[in-house]
């Protein structure tokens, strides 16, 4: 009878390639990163609609808020947002915020429906079942990105005067706290970047992960996203010259372009949370039979359902010595076998 133990667990270069290896083929990248560009193209101008809505409430110029959208977005792609935030932002109404958010928001969510379900691609898990559930899901997660975004902002252009107003009720050395947030501002940008779209890996795909598994992929989303933002423009000058200077349509590709990276950098971000957690979460066995050694990797789900339904068959068979293992229905196959 074979004699099973297990090995010791130690960083795999070949298991972590092996792995994704099967991720980026299940993902799809190039068609789901079309797709995803093409529904966030949709949302893009709602979106900004509905900041147009509540900014206006916050007490925030919008010449500062312009300011802050130019820095995250490339040139190219700002000459194309920033006249029609500016119109947004000038003409919003307070008074029919309830309404106007709530229109421009429920377009906007077919975006995150989308992303879920790319992301549950990614994943490899199937969607929420419920077809509504999964549409209001998507719409409070826009409408609380388009919060955040309002939050945020108020807090960047308003720090000082916070900070003052704090230290009427708790006395502290407010000199040295602003020296510092004002230092740190861009530092504590990109922590709330991680940390928003962290919230997006946990909540959005359909699986009950620990928050931790979010983690890794929203610190690549993140660089990639600013990455992609600086480096476009650098792009476009050598390869994209002659299609800015075809009018509207060639301002239509760049931007179709710019999100299309945009999307890869947020699959990327997914692939790489699953990368982990499968890694993690796999245990290798090895199986020793006379002079021929078989490696065995299974996850704890695959080990579950070979040890109830007994796949693993008790011998090695004929002339290659493999091991014959019938399919486990509605799975995957977990096993990777290699001499």
């Amino acid at each position: 009878m074979a004699a099973i133990s297990k090995e010791k667990q130690k960083f795999d270069v070949r298991k972590a390639i092996t792995i994704a290896m099967k991720q980026f083929k299940r993902a799809e990248m190039g068609r789901q990163s079309a797709e995803l560009a093409y529904y966030i193209l949709l949302a893009l101008f709602p979106i900004l609609l509905a900041l147009g809505n509540i900014i206006p409430l916050l007490p925030i110029p919008a010449e500062q808020v312009l300011e802050y959208v130019e820095m995250g977005v490339p040139a190219e792609v700002g000459t194309v947002l920033l006249p029609i935030l500016e119109d947004y932002l000038t003409g919003g109404s307070g008074g029919v915020v309830s309404i106007g958010l709530l229109i421009s928001i429920w377009p906007a969510s077919k975006a995150f429906t989308i992303f879920q379900r790319v992301l549950n691609q990614v994943y490899g898990v199937e969607e929420r079942k419920n077809f509504i559930i999964t549409r209001i899901f998507s719409f409070l997660i826009t409408l609380l990105f388009v919060v955040l975004i309002g939050a945020v902002s108020f807090i960047f252009v308003f720090g000082r005067e916070i900070l003052n107003l704090i230290e009427n009720f708790i006395p502290f050395d407010i000199v040295s706290v602003i020296s510092t947030f004002e230092y740190f501002r861009w530092i504590v940008a990109l922590v709330v970047l991680v940390v928003i779209m962290s919230f997006v890996y946990y909540m959005v795909p359909n699986v009950k992960w620990e928050f931790k598994y979010a983690i890794p992929g929203a610190i690549l989303a993140t660089i990639g996203f600013l990455l992609v933002s600086q480096l476009f423009s650098l792009y476009i000058s050598f390869a994209g010259g002659q299609a800015i200077g075809n009018g509207a349509i060639g301002v239509f590709i760049v931007l179709m372009l710019w999100l299309y990276l945009i999307g890869n950098v947020f699959i990327l971000g997914g692939i790489l949370n699953v990368i982990i957690y499968d890694y993690t979460h796999e245990n290798k066995i090895v199986i020793d039979e006379g002079e021929t050694y078989l490696s065995v990797v299974y996850s704890e789900q695959a080990q579950k359902y070979l040890a109830t339904k007994q796949i693993l068959q008790k011998s090695l068979l004929k002339e290659n010595a493999k091991i014959k293992m019938d399919h486990l229905p509605g799975q995957e196959d977990y096993s990777d076998w290699g001499r």
